[in-house]
């Protein structure tokens, strides 16, 4: 009879030194590559202190939101080329909400018509725009088409409606070249 020991021991110890080695070397390359084992002065890893530290810097948090300015709104935005070239007879609700304990909070409303922004509500809106504040502050920077698509990619906004889609897209046929902007 032969020994078949030796043979079956092998296989599994050989993959399993190999495994642990492999591991080692992924280990010993990411910890390099994050730069924890530069020494102060050392010429080693060719990682230079200041690229370690930038390195840091890039993971760490975004600066915090303000808190939303709906002081001058009402006019930054009766100011937008978009509001201003309204159809005279449409009406838009713009309404912004926050979320505290995980429940949407419902902070400002304003009434959109053509070159005319008022806070409040109006009654029957063509269209209701509903808006995370985050995106508040961002009006005084930037145009109301690319706040409201800068919100669309990152699921803060949404939009509803009553009129179908063609009384829709006849009623604001003048403005075809903000497309883009909710669709």
């Amino acid at each position: 009879m032969e020994d078949k020991k030796p043979k079956n021991f092998r296989i599994p110890m050989m993959v399993f030194v190999l495994t642990v080695l492999s591991l080692s070397c992924l280990a010993v390359f990411l910890i390099e590559e994050a730069g924890f084992l530069e020494k102060e002065g050392s010429k080693n890893t060719g990682i230079s202190s200041q690229s370690s530290q930038s390195k840091v810097h890039s993971v760490s948090k975004p600066a915090p939101e303000l808190p939303p300015d709906f002081s001058g709104l009402p006019k930054k935005l009766a100011s937008s080329a978009m509001i201003q070239e309204l159809p005279s007879n449409a009406t838009i609700l713009l309404k912004f909400f926050t979320f505290t304990a995980g429940k949407r909070v419902w902070q400002k409303e304003y009434a959109i018509t053509r070159s005319n922004v008022a806070e409040g509500t109006i009654e029957s809106p063509d269209i209701i725009i509903i808006l995370h504040s985050k995106y508040v502050n961002r009006f005084y920077s930037q145009d109301f088409c690319n706040v409201i698509k800068n919100a669309k990619d990152n699921g803060d906004v949404a939009f509803q409606t009553e009129l179908s889609e063609m009384a829709l897209t006849w009623k604001f046929k003048s403005l075809i070249e903000y497309k883009s902007c909710i669709v």
